[in-house]
């Protein structure tokens, strides 16, 4: 990071560094105290684990199911797109 003096929060560290150990920089920690059993208890109420999911869990399984079928190895940027073209006639037949 380049320096810049004349910048009013911190200058010539990365902003992770600077949130890390803020009292170094000249900052404070703003962060509020949270329960986080107060947390699961609302997240179970609204839904659950459910809420985080891209897709329902049916999917999900399905969608495992057909690519362990095509006995692959490893899932990565190169193969994705022939992943995906051999799994969907198999996901739109099913």
């Amino acid at each position: 990071m380049r320096l810049d003096r004349t910048k009013s929060n911190p200058s010539g560290v990365s902003p992770n560094v600077a949130y890390e150990l803020f009292e170094k920089y000249g900052g404070e920690d703003c962060l509020q105290p949270v329960d986080s059993d107060v947390i699961y208890a609302l997240m179970e109420e609204l839904g659950g684990e459910d809420l985080i999911l891209f897709v329902s869990r049916e999917y999900a399984s399905k969608a495992s199911g057909i690519c362990d079928t095509l006995g692959l190895r490893d899932l990565n940027l190169q193969n994705a797109w022939h992943v995906f073209s051999a799994m969907l006639p198999l996901m739109q037949a099913a």
